[in-house]
């Protein structure tokens, strides 16, 4: 699972110590995570230096003998205050006010830690320190001090905590340390119980509602009566919390903080039966996505993702969108975030529905146009959201029954052309076009049927040109759903069209068509989002009887992840769920043959050392099993509690002495492998996913206990060990390194590892961009490479459990195009994070959409790989994918040399990494070519070549 995902977060005050190993340590290399945001409620918080709260204080500076050379830094976007070989002696913090912590319950911070732990102490420069009981450890160390802790000293050693003018730090070991401090503020009863009081809220009212109180029903607003109450139902995972506040007299908000997802309940219920539109506005700090729904306990609707800008959003959604829901008993209301990550805060007003139409902008509800996934860099822009526009379009003139306007789909983000009744017309560009060095132009295209089936032709004009050019394709038009055309520039070049100086779109045909994402591109397209149109899959042959594949070989899985998260037991099919076999059979379809699943301990036992839940979970995640065995599909069981559970109302993690013990988790996997062992498609046991925050060789010795306590039972079945922390591939020679002395009396263990591509290695991808995500072409081989390699040293079996990207953008896909050719070379199970059908806001998942319909943009690469995966290839060379079958093209393996012979002259030839770096461009001028492949590290490259006459032709190789 992704880092920090449905663990239990703590209320922290994030003081990141960078610790050196004595005076020989790198102090050079800075985190290259940063802590988990905090997620106290603002009201009850007290900042000292945290972006994520208003700070009552400030830094004024710095004092004591290990605080010589203390600054501020900036480390990934954030400031942190940095000791330079500090800790040593007392280093101080002194604030620029006093301040009193007395009304407080604790103080917390988050402490990172390189190479070797110590023990800190910490001190307000009065009274007595004290001293954190768990020693700190390597990485990311959650701690929360009470501050009775100080109340409880001796009597004279008690600080005064109504004046903290400054917060010290030591090693109580006594040797220098070097620190990165970030997130301090304490939390507690603040002397008041009123949610209104919020420094958060916004600093503007939501706009004015403008609809006729007799037209309307109100849910949430004080510009109307409302007709119900909202109850927070069921606050998702992590849970989140709603309140209202009015952070204006008379203005009340609804607030959510931490919101993932969340069940509103209406009380009483609602009859919106007749109504036209449900208007709400939506306050957000930045750039978010939400989606929506209304339904009662048997039949919901949501709508598609909306995007929130930052400041107020105000949307209009037109009622036929829950059409599929019950309108008439309206019982709840589900709201989630976009991604499948927490929204730190978000504010509702005026929830209402009414009849009639909207005020103002002319507002459509279709589905969105597939989303362009290319590389900005290789697009040039006319109408779209994703990319900078280069021109605005201006009407130029229609004929006939011809009718234009631009439209919005739900917000004034989403902007769309309408064409009603189409004959003929013009658009004009506001700047002339250079399509000169592009070689497609794409339109998206959709045809509500209500004027005809429609047909469309596209044409274009040059600048001070009387002659229109229209291109030979014929765009298919599909009713109710969205299709694509790419005109080759070529063709209106060989026409005789100055593709340097267009200024005129022009478009002929029939019906009312809709058009979005008018941009030129060059390379490769790859298709957006669902832009193949609907899954095609035989579910008779999907669901048939198979047998199961040679086990030893290595399999492209999926994680079928529906049982990872959720409230803790939480109600089975509301807070969580398990694979269904629809699940299961889409994904054989696919190829797939293994299965990691996801579950949590407290399903499954409820009490350390009691019994398993024979009556629901355990018989849920056996059926699921006995199916995946039926149709020939391996499952490895994944117990996702990152070495954490509940015992007697606390969450404790597993250490050598305390209420959760390596023995509590050997006698649950004893009492799981007796289950499980009669079935023949157990393909291993992952006894524990990201085992992170552990003492110093606790993990280990969990590991072992948990191995002798299933070989008592099962001899037979693989045991699955991941490395400590986070499993992390890059760190597997530090974090998963020693595991190699792990003793297996069946010498039946299989590795795992996980790795993610974003800048913080965490998989949130939350910069939301590949450029800033991305910042070396081969940073992902190099992230998976320490696996990979101590791997092969130590001729271990080994699995890389979670590996995902966004399908927003073709470089990701390209990428993972990448990462699947190294694995699949080096004979490394993988399964892909994530899957299920709960996981779809999730921006990695490569679950299809609307109920099997729509095909992901990952799994187009998936695909490729799954059936053969095991079949790799000897020697070294190159594996040629000619796409063209005007070249032919062969390789030399033992000159490291492609040879290229067309049919036409080429003009250039490009090497490209998958990633989109050129490592090389040579002009040719004849129809043959050699490529020196020489010295390339092995990886999935792209070779780009331009023929005379403008068109281009593209082919992908593996170097070994």
């Amino acid at each position: 699972m992704k880092k920090g995902i449905f663990t239990k977060i703590l209320y922290l005050v994030a003081i990141l110590l960078l610790a050196t190993q004595d005076i020989f340590a790198d102090v050079s290399n800075p985190p290259q995570t940063i802590p988990v945001p905090p997620t106290q409620e603002a009201a009850s918080v007290k900042s000292i230096f945290c972006d994520e709260y208003t700070d009552i204080t400030s830094i004024k500076g710095f004092s004591g003998r290990g605080s010589a050379t203390a600054t501020v830094k900036s480390v990934m976007g954030n400031d942190m205050i940095y000791f330079d070989q500090g800790l040593g002696g007392w280093s101080f913090v002194e604030l620029g006010t006093t301040i009193n912590l007395d009304d407080c319950e604790a103080l917390c911070f988050d402490i990172y830690v390189v190479k070797t732990g110590f023990t800190l102490k910490v001190y307000f420069g009065q009274g007595a320190s004290v001293t954190i009981p768990t020693p700190l450890v390597e990485g990311w160390n959650k701690i929360e001090i009470k501050l009775d802790d100080y109340r409880n000293l001796p009597a004279g050693k008690i600080p005064d905590l109504t004046q903290i003018s400054k917060i010290g730090f030591i090693n109580g070991g006594g040797y220098d340390r070097t620190v990165y401090i970030d997130n301090i503020y304490a939390y507690g009863d603040l002397g008041g119980d009123n949610p209104s009081v919020d420094p958060n809220a916004p600093t503007v009212a939501a706009p004015t509602p403008k609809h006729k109180d007799t037209d309307v029903k109100s849910i949430f607003s004080d510009a109307y009566d409302n007709i119900t109450n909202l109850i927070l139902n069921n606050p998702g995972s992590p849970a989140a919390e709603m309140a209202v506040v009015t952070p204006f007299e008379g203005d009340n908000m609804l607030r959510f903080n931490l919101l993932n997802w969340a069940l509103v309940k209406f009380d009483p219920t609602l009859n919106l039966d007749g109504m036209d539109y449900l208007h709400f506005d939506v306050w957000a700090e930045s750039t978010r996505t939400i989606k929506l729904g209304l339904g009662n306990w048997s039949s919901q609707a949501n709508t598609d993702a909306l995007t929130l800008n930052a400041g107020w959003t105000s949307f209009d959604i037109p009622m036929s969108v829950f059409k599929s829901a019950d309108l008439t008993n309206i019982i709840v209301s589900k709201i989630f975030s976009g991604n499948g990550f927490a929204i730190t805060r978000l504010y509702f007003d005026n929830i209402y529905t009414y009849k009639g139409d909207p005020v103002g902008t002319p507002i459509i509800y279709i589905e969105p146009a597939p989303e362009p996934i290319l590389a900005p860099k290789t697009v040039k822009s006319v109408f779209t959201d994703k990319y900078n526009n280069i021109a605005n379009l201006e009407e130029g003139g229609t004929v006939g029954l011809t009718d234009f306007d631009l439209v919005y789909r739900l917000t004034e983000a989403d902007k769309v052309l309408r064409i009603c009744s189409l004959e003929e017309m013009t658009l004009h560009t506001t700047a002339t076009l250079d399509f000169s060095d592009m070689e497609n132009i794409h339109f998206s295209m959709y045809c509500d049927g209500e004027g005809g089936s429609g047909t469309l032709e596209i044409g274009f004009q040059a600048q001070g040109s009387e002659t229109a050019y229209y291109s030979s394709l014929f765009p298919v038009l599909k009713t109710d759903e969205w299709n694509y055309v790419n005109i080759p520039v070529h063709e209106l070049k060989e026409a005789g069209l100055d593709c340097s100086k267009i200024d005129k779109i022009l478009f002929r045909g029939s019906g009312n068509i809709y058009i979005d994402n008018i941009f030129a591109f060059k390379g490769d397209y790859a298709m957006g989002l669902g832009e193949e149109g609907t899954i095609s899959v035989d579910w008779n042959l999907a669901s048939a009887d198979d047998v199961l594949p040679d086990k030893e070989k290595a399999y492209l899985g999926v994680n079928l992840a529906q049982g990872s998260g959720g409230t803790v037991h939480g109600v089975f099919n509301t807070n969580y769920s398990y694979p269904t076999f629809k699940d299961l059979h889409y994904f054989k379809s696919k190829g797939v043959r293994l299965i990691r699943f996801p579950f949590r301990w407290e399903r499954v036992q409820h009490e350390v050392n009691g019994p398993l839940d024979m009556e629901l979970d355990m018989k849920k995640i056996k059926e699921v099993i006995a199916e995946a065995e039926r149709i020939g599909m391996y499952v490895m069981l994944d117990m996702h509690d990152y070495c954490r559970r509940n015992v007697d109302g606390v969450t404790c993690k597993i250490s050598d002495s305390g209420k959760l013990t390596k023995e509590h988790l050997a006698d649950v996997w004893k009492k799981i492998a007796v289950e499980c062992q009669m079935y023949k498609n157990i393909w291993g046991y992952d006894i524990m996913n990201e085992p992170y925050g552990l003492d110093k060789g606790v993990w280990y010795s969990t590991a072992q206990a948990v191995i002798d306590a299933i070989r008592t039972v099962d001899m037979q079945t693989p045991i699955v060990i991941e490395g400590e922390s986070y499993a992390s591939s890059s760190t597997w020679p530090s974090t998963g390194g020693g595991l190699i002395g792990l003793n297996d009396p069946a010498n039946n263990l299989i590795f795992q590892a996980h790795c993610y591509f974003d800048k913080d290695k965490s998989g949130h991808y939350n910069l939301g961009d590949f450029d800033k995500e991305v910042s070396d072409p081969q940073q992902h081989i190099k992230r998976l490479q320490p696996f990979v390699e101590w791997l092969k040293e130590h001729n271990q079996r080994g699995i890389l459990g979670e590996f995902g990207v966004p399908g927003n953008d073709v470089r990701w896909l390209n990428l993972l195009d990448e990462v699947i050719a190294y694995l699949k070379e080096n004979r490394v199970a993988a399964t892909y994070w994530v899957a299920g059908g709960w996981s779809s806001n999730d921006k990695v998942s490569i679950h299809p959409l609307k109920n099997y319909t729509v095909e992901r943009a990952q799994m187009r690469i998936f695909e490729k790989y799954t059936k053969d995966y095991d079949n790799t290839s000897s020697g070294t060379g190159c594996i040629l994918h000619n796409e063209s079958g005007d070249l032919e093209i062969y390789s030399d393996v033992t000159a490291d040399h492609v040879y290229v012979k067309a049919d036409k002259a080429m003009k250039s030839i490009a090497l490209f990494t998958m990633s989109g770096q050129c490592i090389k461009k040579e002009s040719i001028g004849s129809s043959e070519a050699r490529i020196v492949t020489d010295g390339l590290v092995p990886g999935v490259y792209l070779i780009r070549i331009l023929i005379e006459n403008g068109s281009v032709r593209n082919f992908k190789f593996v170097k070994y």
